[in-house]
C-alpha cells in the first residue's frame, strides 16, 4: 500500500518555523549562563566591566566549601548590590573603614544541602549574600562578609523595639 500525503511543502514549512522558533529561544532567555554545573547570571551594570563581574564570581565559586552543599547559582543584580553595600557601610564591617564603595560588590547565590552539615538543615537556600571588597580598581576581590543579614534592617528593627519596651515601661 502506498500513501499519498499531500502538503509536503506544509510539513517542511512547519518543521522550518518550529526550527526557526528553537533557535530564537535558544538564543534569548535571562543573561544566565551554566558553567559547569553552575547558572551564571549578570545584570546590566554601570560600576563594573563583565570581566570584574567575572573574577569577584570566581572568588565565590573557589571558596564556596560548604559540608554536604552544591552551588547552583550565583546572580550579580546591582540594584539589589547597592542596597547590601549601603548597609554593609552603615551598619556592617564597612563602617568607619576608608573602604570605598565604588570597590565593593555583592553577588548572590543559590545552593543545595543535600548530605551531612553542621549547621545547614537539608533544603534549597536563595539570595544568600557574598560581600567582595577590593582595595582598588586593580586589586583583587576578597570576600569580606557572607550570608543573610542586612545589618540596618535588624538594627532598625532592634531599635523599634527597645522604644516600645521604653514606652511601655513609661
Amino acid at each position: 500500500m502506498v500513501y499519498i500525503i499531500k502538503g509536503g511543502n506544509i510539513i517542511k514549512r512547519g518543521f522550518r518555523i518550529l526550527l526557526a522558533i528553537m533557535i530564537l529561544f535558544s538564543l534569548t532567555g535571562c543573561k544566565g549562563k551554566a558553567d559547569g554545573d553552575i547558572t551564571i547570571y549578570k545584570g546590566d551594570s554601570s560600576k563594573f566591566s563583565q570581566e570584574e563581574i567575572d573574577s569577584a564570581i570566581k572568588v565565590v565559586e573557589d571558596n564556596f566549601s560548604f559540608p554536604g552543599s552544591e552551588l547552583k547559582a550565583v546572580r550579580y543584580d546591582e540594584a539589589k548590590s547597592d542596597d547590601v553595600i549601603k548597609e554593609f557601610m552603615e551598619y556592617g564591617a564597612g563602617k568607619g573603614t576608608d573602604i570605598d564603595p565604588n570597590n565593593i560588590i555583592v553577588l548572590f547565590s543559590e545552593f543545595d544541602v543535600t548530605g551531612k552539615n553542621p549547621v545547614l538543615s537539608k533544603g534549597e537556600y536563595k539570595n544568600y549574600s557574598w560581600t567582595l571588597v577590593r582595595k582598588d580598581k586593580d586589586g583583587e576581590w576578597k570576600i569580606e562578609d557572607q550570608g543573610y543579614f542586612y545589618w540596618g534592617k535588624i538594627y532598625e528593627k532592634l531599635r523599634f523595639k527597645l522604644q516600645l519596651n521604653i514606652q511601655k515601661t513609661l
